[in-house]
């Protein structure tokens, strides 16, 4: 697909699908890697163990987060989107996304 989505339909990917791209850097290197996540309220909830994302998240906040959707070589919508990683640290915050996000992964076919 050629052109630009509007809001509606870049709110529909990102609400529609499970796997994404997160970019971050240390600043010296860059780092993409493969995340599950939800989006909701506006925003993308990841979870992850501790590593060489975090560290490098919470070294330069900056990142980029990009979905594809495909059905077939004529018909696909991607999605980029710039923002500033942000940790939960509260308990009951954290517990509530990784419910959400559990239930969304449960309706994925195995």
């Amino acid at each position: 697909m050629l052109g630009i989505l509007n809001e509606s339909e870049i709110e529909t990917v990102l609400s529609q699908n499970y796997l994404g791209r997160l970019g971050c850097t240390d600043g010296e290197s860059i780092y993409v890697v493969p995340v599950h996540y939800i989006y909701a309220d506006g925003y993308i909830i990841a979870h992850s163990a501790e590593g060489k994302k975090i560290h490098y998240m919470r070294k330069s906040p900056g990142v980029c987060f990009e979905v594809d959707e495909m059905e077939d070589m004529m018909n696909w919508r991607s999605v980029i989107a710039w923002g500033n990683y942000e940790e939960i640290t509260d308990e009951l915050d954290k517990q509530k996304w990784l419910d959400l996000m559990v239930r969304k992964m449960m309706k994925l076919k195995v």
